[in-house]
């Protein structure tokens, strides 16, 4: 048939790991009214039922030709048996990667710019409004606010330096750059210049040193790129290109700008963000623009592709990810509030 079918496995005899996913499993609705003891009881029991039952895929299956991989332990081995081509391969990559250690990942598009309040679509400049300003010491406190609950709550990796993942656009820099300025408690004694991510499927590059804060940017999250419509408002989009404004309007998913990108090609150049921001133990801030925020939120909570180019992110605002076992915890926070000439985003 031309069907090749593939045998993924977990198998786990981590007593630690095991532990955590008893609990978790204590919370479904088989056991939710059950007193903790007796429903602890009861699915070990089911555990042991399981096993005398289960059967591992083994190498002689199929005339030792059958495919499979095996994960141990969530991500400490990865093993493959006849796994060929590119998609396996990225499959394998992938179930390496992921792990369910809590932690958080922090939404934010960049802060308030001048650029912005002009509509300017594409700018690369970075100075920031008054309100712009205002919301990177929200945001410092609030990371700081975030860093004493994991404390609290007991989540060593995740409360230890937060990662800040962003583009290379100015804007971006100086989203960074106001943030750590404006704390006077933990941030850095220096230049905040970011390190960078060198490649699509390169390892990150040796963060920049910022007590608090690593940074690091990469090219892969800046914005939707304009084309032929960088530096234009988008008034004079509407004006001097109305035929390509009617074509956007139509298919947003999937129109491209002349020379530029569409939304389908931002998503296929996040792939390797979307691997970073799975394999890191510790929590995650990333600054970027609105139409890679969106295309990130979507992947998390599984928002279909074609609602991505209309998802509601705003600006000052933070989105709190919180990925789990089985599903994405979502929460939001507005921190300040932003000009009233900051246009609605038509992205």
């Amino acid at each position: 048939t031309g069907i090749t079918p593939v045998f993924v496995e977990s198998i786990c005899d981590n007593k630690e790991i095991l532990e955590r996913n008893y609990k978790l499993k204590l919370d479904n609705d088989d056991y939710r009214n059950m007193d903790p003891i007796k429903a602890r009881l009861d699915f070990i029991r089911r555990v042991e039922e399981y096993k005398s039952r289960y059967q591992t895929v083994s190498d002689q299956e199929d005339e030792g030709e059958i495919c499979y991989v095996k994960l141990y332990n969530v991500g400490q081995k990865v093993e493959m048996h006849h796994c060929s081509g590119y998609l396996m391969s990225q499959i394998g990559f992938f179930l390496s990667n992921i792990h369910i250690q809590p932690r958080c990942i922090w939404l934010t598009r960049h802060a308030e710019s001048g650029d912005q309040l002009s509509g300017i679509l594409g700018s690369h400049r970075g100075e920031l409004t008054h309100n712009g300003r205002n919301y990177c010491r929200e945001l410092a406190s609030f990371l700081h606010k975030c860093r004493r609950e994991m404390e609290e709550a007991g989540h060593v990796e995740s409360c230890g330096d937060f990662l800040v993942l962003m583009g290379t656009a100015p804007v971006h820099y100086s989203t960074l750059q106001s943030m750590i300025k404006s704390s006077s408690s933990s941030l850095s004694d220096g230049d905040p210049s970011p390190a960078s991510i060198s490649g699509a499927s390169s390892p990150p590059a040796v963060p920049v040193n910022c007590k608090g804060f690593q940074a690091m940017s990469t090219s892969l999250l800046n914005e939707l790129d304009g084309g032929v419509c960088n530096g234009l408002s988008y008034a004079e989009i509407i004006r001097d290109y109305p035929d390509l404004w009617a074509a956007r309007e139509r298919d947003k998913l999937n129109f491209r700008y002349p020379n530029g990108e569409s939304y389908q090609d931002v998503i296929g150049r996040l792939r390797p963000i979307i691997i970073e921001l799975e394999r890191q133990r510790r929590s995650i801030l990333v600054i970027s623009h609105l139409a890679v925020q969106r295309c990130l939120y979507a992947y998390f909570t599984g928002t279909p592709m074609e609602e991505i180019p209309y998802l509601n992110m705003d600006m000052h605002t933070v989105v709190e990810l919180r990925p789990g076992a089985f599903d994405c915890q979502v929460r939001s926070e507005n921190l300040w509030d932003t000009s009233p000439e900051c246009p609605t985003p038509l992205r």
